[in-house]
């Protein structure tokens, strides 16, 4: 966002690539930042010089009378005495103070004269760091980090706010600190290391809602909160805080008249109805944001044009965009100079409303100029030529500029049908690709990493819309072969990541330190979770924990600057690690008998690559209109159970997803990897033939399942990875549990009662599901009271397969909190019977297949380019490589008769797949013509690798040893032999 000069925020769910592109952070607004400026005046000492003195006091009453340019021409007079008088014993501390004088008073707040503010701020900097002061160095450090933030050097701003930050704590300055903490949340911000700036901006707040007549200063905490949630796309936290921060302005202000703060939340509303694609919206609020006049607002009249600019382009009047952009660049230079870094986005959106307009060549020439404001060393006007990431200033703008001039070269093919268009815009893609791949190396925070991945998304999906175009001109399969790379790179990549890590050679190369540090974290992010999910949160709790997991990330922050430093290199390859090619894939992953189909699910068009053993295709479908709707229909007649419905949308996306693909026909397996909502279909249940019939006949109908024996997994380099990686089984051995819901009326009194337990019904069946599985296996049996979240974390180590035989609430809102119930103890004083989806990813699981016999363990919210962030999936980051789970509620009694067919077949030596889908089939058989409706059995989905289980099964007691069945044999024949001889005798 962007507001002295402009607001930027975009939305991350919606994959609008125009606005998908915006900026996700913001740069200098000094409506936010008005709160870092507490500025104080700092005293004067009885060292000073007579004549030094006289001025610094009548420069302070000129500035206590807001006659802000006599009161910073009056310190500029005192230092031109001053400064000859190089041997005064307190030299460089008078010097500072007068340097910070002048920059005070050209301010933002101020004058704002940005250059003047940005020179006498570092001066005063250099100056007061040359002396051992602790009363003004945090203040001036402050200010200068503020100074330099302004002009994006935030390597130099955070060396000077943490420097500030040192020395408050010491002086134990609560309110600057909290000042310089948002400071330093900005700074993180701008560096895309949200976890961090998130903990700044609460510490911030926390310690600000201690001073009560701070309500302005607690209202730009409360926009910087809302703010960071807007950029990583938590849209009701980003309108909630939005909202208290406008009322906490009024109650302060009261009726301001020139309604400086209240500007903010109209434009942050206008700014959010230009990302939401709806103008009407955006134009009233824009409206509201011209109609306010006074001195203040006329500085932010750049970023106001900025915002008009927008709101035509998405009304699509190109030109008047253009106008209204070249405007703001004019009001932005008069605040900061000629050519400020400021403008940089201003020129991107200029350059798409030039490329939309089809004006390519101005195209190419405000996005060149984007390039050159972001990046210190480079300077080139040449459209062919781009910066690399050395002497970038945002990486993010960097990234979608580059974006952008791959998307004006396709524009000028499209528009041209020239080949060579096409060309370089791929040239592009390759070398922002190149640069988003050594980004992400550098990420070590995985929610950071996720935030990344998610908002660049849409650039890998452009490159691969390019590369089926050359394919579709040139015939060259080398282009679908590096489609497929792209579209690896982007799936699935923090579990990938993830499972690189959990291997032996390389934990080895992380420092104990580092990772009892982290470990930590974890452990206290866990704490806090627990505490925030409570029906009744503690807040005192929830504040002691958020300042523990504050000091422990920014011990860890420290540590992992001091390894950068002296171990760069293990840094630049802790993360790294190769993804297979489509060529590695085909030779070290398919069988003739198998074919695997991967989806990339774009805003407008669906990519499908099919992959076999000898062969590589790649088809662009255009997604019709209420696509995402009848996926969800698709389900709902499933559950509703709806025939016709189901026997239409069955068949409709069969067609769509599958039936022109160039499957061979010696295939019997199919992996799928589906993106998106695709997570959600049910793809056995599609159907291979239209059904004509009018009579409801679920049993024969032409399901995928009769055809394929089908397995699923988040990318085709997971599939690949856990082939290649070896599984190292401690223990072999089955553990399963089977919870009693209604434990807790024996356990909690009616004080704290948990209603959800109360209304949860009773798994009949479930109890003798997991005994029909222990008499195959023979493991260990957790049921009824016994089936406790204690017994199940102590004894997690001890088993090789996990059976849960339990209810699952789903979190769609909140995936963090979707939870399995376990039974409630009165000896377990340390867990609640949830198990949080948050809880699971710190967990080290050592187990081959975890089934989920629960509601909805496949279900949650989809995270872009991750798959489903479901219950499923925080097992396999855990460690278990294979994973049943299900989409929807299944009847209990149907449940178990498929999980216990399915612990059959498995025991017969069957691979994993191959048992699921015969005890669905064997399910279908043997039920009558309701219950053989998918929603009795098509739930259950398998993920990961389907080779057959190590765990065998228990031998029966007269097969257990030959040599005493041999025996048995002898004796007996024997017995009968002597008989027969007395007999005869």
């Amino acid at each position: 966002m962007y507001q002295t000069t402009f607001l930027f925020t975009f939305n991350i769910d919606s994959l609008n690539k125009t606005y998908l592109m915006r900026l996700i952070r913001t740069w200098k607004p000094i409506l936010v930042l008005c709160c870092f400026f507490s500025f104080t005046v700092l005293k004067a000492q009885d060292k000073m010089p007579d004549d030094i003195q006289q001025l610094w006091n009548q420069a302070n009453t000129f500035q206590q009378q807001k006659a802000y340019q006599k009161a910073s021409d009056t310190y500029t007079k005192a230092l031109g005495i001053f400064l000859p008088q190089k041997n005064h014993a307190q030299y460089q501390l008078i010097l500072a103070r007068l340097y910070f004088g002048v920059g005070v008073n050209n301010s933002p707040n101020h004058l704002a004269k940005f250059p003047v503010f940005y020179e006498y701020m570092v001066k005063a900097a250099q100056a007061i760091r040359q002396t051992n002061d602790t009363q003004y160095k945090p203040e001036i450090l402050y200010q200068a980090g503020i100074a330099y933030y302004y002009y994006r050097q935030y390597d130099k701003s955070l060396l000077m706010t943490e420097e500030s930050l040192k020395l408050l704590k010491a002086n134990s300055d609560l309110m600057t600190e909290a000042n310089v903490s948002g400071l330093m949340g900005r700074l993180y911000m701008a560096k895309a290391q949200y976890d961090e700036a998130l903990a700044y901006f609460e510490r911030s707040t926390r310690i600000i809602e201690k001073f009560p007549d701070k309500k302005n200063v607690l209202a730009h905490s409360y926009f910087n909160l809302a703010l960071l949630y807007q950029t990583i796309s938590k849209r009701e936290l980003a309108v909630m805080y939005h909202k208290r921060s406008i009322e906490t302005y009024k109650e302060f202000y009261g009726d301001d008249s020139e309604a400086f703060r209240l500007i903010s939340g109209y434009y942050f509303l206008a700014d959010l109805y230009v990302v939401l694609e709806n103008p009407k919206e955006a134009r009233h609020y824009m409206e509201k944001v011209f109609e306010a006049d006074g001195p203040n607002v006329r500085k932010q009249r750049g970023g106001h044009y900025y915002l008009k600019g927008r709101i035509l382009h998405l009304e699509k009047k190109y030109k008047e965009a253009v106008k209204a952009y070249r405007i703001a660049i004019k009001l932005q230079e008069k605040l900061f100079g000629p050519d400020p870094m400021e403008n940089s986005e201003i020129y991107r959106m200029m350059s798409d409303s030039y490329r939309d307009d089809k004006q390519f060549d101005l195209a190419f020439e405000t996005i060149q100029k984007t390039l050159i404001l972001n990046n210190h060393q480079f300077s080139s006007k040449d459209v062919s030529q781009s910066p690399s990431m050395a002497g970038v200033v945002s990486k993010e703008t960097q990234t979608f500029a580059l974006a952008g001039k791959a998307a004006v070269w396709k524009a000028k093919y499209d528009h041209s049908a020239n080949l060579n268009d096409l060309k370089k815009s791929l040239e592009v893609y390759r070398f922002v690709l190149k640069q988003i791949k050594e980004w992400r190396l550098s990420q070590e925070n995985e929610n950071n990493l996720l935030i990344v991945l998610q908002y660049s998304r849409f650039i890998f999906v452009e490159a691969i819309e390019v590369l089926h175009e050359l394919h579709r001109k040139t015939n060259n399969i080398a282009y679908i072969q590096e489609a497929f790379d792209i579209a690896e790179q982007n799936k699935s990549y923090v579990l990938l990541r993830s499972l690189h890590l959990t291997s032996q050679s390389n934990r080895q190369g992380v420092s104990k330190f580092e990772r009892d540090l982290s470990e930590k974290i974890a452990k206290t992010k866990e704490a806090l979770q627990a505490a925030e999910g409570l029906p009744k949160p503690n807040k005192q709790q929830i504040n002691t924990l958020k300042d523990q997991a504050f000091a422990l990330i920014a011990s860890r922050d420290s540590l992992q600057n001091v390894y950068k430093r002296i171990s760069p290199e293990y840094y630049r390859t802790k993360y790294k690690f190769e993804i297979a090619s489509a060529q590695a894939i085909q030779q070290g992953l398919l069988t003739p008998e198998q074919t695997l189909i991967e989806y990339v699910l774009g805003e407008e068009q669906l990519f499908i690559f099919t992959i076999s053993q000898n062969n590589l295709s790649l088809k662009q479908v255009k997604l019709p209109q209420n696509f995402e709707a009848n996926i969800k229909a698709l389900r709902n007649s499933i559950t509703d159970k709806n025939f016709q419905e189901f026997a239409r949308l069955g068949y409709y996306f069969y067609e769509l997803l599958m039936k022109d693909l160039p499957i061979p026909k010696p295939t019997q397996k199919l992996w799928v990897v589906p993106d998106g909502i695709l997570y959600y279909l049910p793809w056995e249940t599609l159907l291979t033939a239209p059904y004509q019939q009018k009579n409801v006949n679920y049993r024969n109908l032409a399901y995928l399942l009769k055809k394929y024996i089908v397995s699923y997994d988040y990318s085709a380099n997971l599939i690949y990875s856990k082939r290649t990686l070896p599984l190292r089984l401690e223990k072999e051995k089955l553990l399963a549990f089977s919870p009693d819901f209604k434990t807790q009326l024996a356990v909690n009194n009616t004080d704290n009662r948990d209603k959800l337990r109360d209304d949860l019904s009773e798994l009949k069946g479930a109890k003798e599901e997991v005994k029909a599985l222990d008499a195959i296996y023979s493991g260990q049996l957790f049921l009824g009271r016994q089936a406790t979240e204690y017994e199940f974390r102590n004894n997690l180590q001890n088993g090789s397969v996990l059976h849960l035989a339990t209810h699952a609430i789903v979190d769609d809102e909140r995936p963090a909190y979707s939870r399995l119930l376990f039974s409630l103890s009165n000896k377990d004083t340390l867990n609640d019977g949830y198990l949080h989806a948050y809880e699971l990813y710190n967990l080290k699981l050592n187990a081959e297949l975890v089934t989920l016999s629960a509601c909805n363990t496949g279900f949650g919210k989809i995270q872009s380019g991750e798959g489903v962030m479901s219950l499923g999936r925080a097992f396999a980051y855990a460690g278990s490589p294979n994973v049943l789970m299900s989409l929807w509620s299944v009847p209990d009694k149907s449940t178990s008769q498929i999980m216990i067919e399915f612990y059959k077949n498995l025991a017969n030596g069957m691979p994993k797949d191959i048992a699921l889908q015969q005890a669905k089939l064997a399910y279908i058989e043997s039920a009558d013509n309701i219950t053989t409706n998918p929603f009795y059995w098509s739930s259950f989905v398998l993920i990961g690798d389907p080779k057959p289980l190590s765990l065998q099964p228990q031998t029966p007691f007269y097969m257990k040893s030959m040599f005493l069945w041999l025996m048995g044999v002898l004796l007996l024949g024997g017995g009968v032999w002597m008989l027969t001889r007395k007999q005869i005798g």
